[in-house]
């Protein structure tokens, strides 16, 4: 691997002729390229804003990131050369056009032309059937190829264009995109959303806030796997539903939209439209009032239960009594963050919060704990292929940030887990592989125990996932396990939660069941509330047998409260990326969530 240095009059073709000398003898490892202005920026401009042809001769390069050289501003058509590319990180540059070129690239896998000056890109993208990933946003892009022969994309991000349109080959045709689980297009100028959005039966995430959006089309509703939506800030008529994006969960959202909005084809340029949407709005009234109704007959027949209700339950507001999570309002100079790059959280997301003031001293506890984490490892993670959970002690992290970085594993030093020797990852990597060799041997079976089974995810990496404290101690390694530095005891009482995975919304669901599974497993807060409404001070009664006082303790319920400090994950410059918890985490029927005031 190359990496450019700090050094103003650094001349990185000349570590270009390096690595293309290795790459004739050593691995794949060796096969990236990272390149950085502005000390890239002077050699640049001597190449009239294009890199040097050399860079494009490195024919088994894989990775090859340039980022934040504002002179770059032509990308040379000989990168049709870099057949082997794998990942193209060209981010926060002065490009202003791609070449055609760009679309023989066919092993491609990740594209992120962000933050240039793009006006429009190749057609010849939209042949690039492997891309997994394509980030272009914020250019001055006002259209976008025809995407919808990328049958293995997962994630699309367009957002802080000039778009007026909605993408919507992604839906079209017999096959639209079966993969496609995120799409990031908010702050442009999209005026409507396509009808067969349902089309796309693996969208988990929809982001099209800040846009010119009048109507909701009732298909939308249909996405069934949609958990993260976003319609805040558009021109949407429909004053009820303003008011549920405004304030409530997806679910809420989605089922308004389900069954109130029109499901009509109709496009907004239709000369007819004018009266198509004076109808609309006459037939939302005459929805609105009967919503209104159902939910009158609705809050009537909930009264009428109240009589009956467990003596659990709380008089005064119909409530059963619950545990709780209770959340802290954080002033803006005291945020506990996680920092990464934009090529980092393309390739793997994190998700942390802080959980305070946890009970780890009650016997057996803390081995239960660890249970409960190698059981969502098994369950909701599904084997650490789409999550991993790592649980450390916040008095042992240095300073009031951790950073979340791929770095290649001879560059990672770390103390693992139960272990007393620091290593590098590879030495790590290569040890866990010895051992799980030799208890396939003892055991004379192909099975293996702990993290060896786990030691597949990866192989063959070029560069390990890895958390970092503000002393640059590696504190985990993900998916494999934790640094020893940062183990949990009896003694912690203060614990930062990661969940690193495939996407945001797998994250957020791994870390609602992990706290879920805290609470319910008494790691908060003790507290104790009587049976009676003590807002009125009604004392609990039996039959038709006379109040009596509240003396033994069969007459309070033990509740158990876990405290919990949301934690923004953002780029170097300090754009966010994903806060935990939002107000779209912790949606619990058994678990009371209380929320400050923003």
């Amino acid at each position: 691997m190359a990496t450019a240095t700090s050094d103003e009059n650094y001349d990185y073709k000349r570590h270009v002729r390096e690595l293309a000398k290795a790459m004739t003898t050593q691995s794949a490892a060796q096969r990236q390229l990272l390149l950085s202005g502005p000390k890239i920026n002077k050699s640049v401009i001597a190449d009239n804003g294009q890199l040097d042809q050399i860079v494009f001769k490195l024919e088994s390069l894989n990775f090859f990131e340039c980022i934040k050289c504002d002179k770059l501003v032509t990308l040379s058509p000989q990168v049709s050369n870099l057949t082997n590319l794998t990942s193209l990180i060209l981010h926060s540059n002065g490009l202003q056009s791609l070449p055609p070129e760009v679309g023989s690239l066919t092993k491609l896998k990740f594209l992120d032309v962000s933050r240039n000056q793009l006006t429009e890109l190749p057609d010849t993208i939209g042949h690039l059937t492997a891309l997994q990933m394509i980030n272009i946003e914020y250019n001055k892009l006002t259209a976008v190829p025809d995407f919808s022969a990328l049958t293995g994309l997962l994630t699309l991000k367009l957002s802080g264009n000039q778009l007026t349109q909605f993408p919507t080959s992604i839906c079209c045709g017999d096959q639209p995109l079966q993969h496609l689980s995120e799409i990031h297009a908010n702050t442009n100028l999209i005026e409507e959303i396509p009808h067969n959005i349902n089309k796309l039966p693996a969208l988990k995430t929809l982001d099209l806030h800040t846009n010119q959006i009048q109507t909701i089309p009732g298909q939308l509703g249909d996405c069934n796997k949609l958990k993260d939506i976003n319609l805040k800030n558009n021109k949407i008529k429909d004053r009820r539903l303003v008011k549920l994006i405004d304030q409530c969960h997806t679910k809420q959202i989605l089922d308004y939209i389900r069954a109130n909005c029109s499901r009509s084809q109709k496009s907004s340029n239709n000369k007819d439209s004018v009266n198509d949407e004076k109808l609309d709005e006459k037939e939302s009234g005459n929805r609105d009032a009967s919503q209104d109704r159902r939910l009158r007959a609705k809050d009537a027949r909930r009264r009428r239960r109240s009589s009956s209700r467990s003596p659990r339950q709380s008089e005064s507001n119909d409530k059963p009594l619950l545990d709780s999570i209770q959340l802290i309002g954080v002033d803006n100079d005291e945020w506990f963050k996680t920092t990464t790059t934009p090529a980092v959280h393309e390739l793997r997301k994190i998700v942390v919060c802080l959980v305070r003031n946890v009970d780890l001293n009650r016997e057996g506890i803390l081995k239960k704990f660890i249970q409960l984490q190698t059981g969502l490892h098994t369950g909701i993670c599904g084997h650490r292929q789409h999550a991993t959970i790592a649980t450390h002690d916040l008095s042992k992290i240095s300073g009031k940030q951790i950073h979340f970085d791929v770095k290649p594993p001879t560059k990672i030093r770390f103390v693992p887990l139960n272990r007393h020797k620091d290593v590098t990852a590879q030495e790590f990597y290569k040890q866990l592989n010895e051992e799980a060799e030799a208890y396939r041997k003892e055991k004379k079976r192909q099975t293996y125990s702990g993290i060896h089974k786990y030691l597949y995810l990866l192989k063959g990496k070029q560069r390990f996932p890895c958390v970092l404290d503000d002393n640059k101690t590696v504190i985990s390694l993900p998916p494999l396990t934790n640094s020893e530095t940062t183990k949990i005891s009896e003694n912690t009482k203060d614990l930062l939660l990661e969940v690193t995975g495939e996407s945001v919304p797998t994250c957020r669901k791994v870390m609602d069941a992990l706290l879920h599974a805290m609470l319910k497993l008494g790691l908060g807060n003790s507290s104790t509330a009587p049976t009676t409404d003590i807002s009125t001070g009604d004392q609990k009664t039996n039959g038709d047998q006379p109040p009596q006082p509240l003396t033994a303790i069969s007459d309070c319920v033990s509740l158990k409260t876990l405290t919990v400090e949301p934690v923004k994950v953002v780029d170097i410059e300090g754009k966010l990326y994903v806060q935990y918890p939002s107000k779209t985490d912790l949606i619990f029927e058994d678990i009371e969530v209380k929320r400050y005031k923003e």
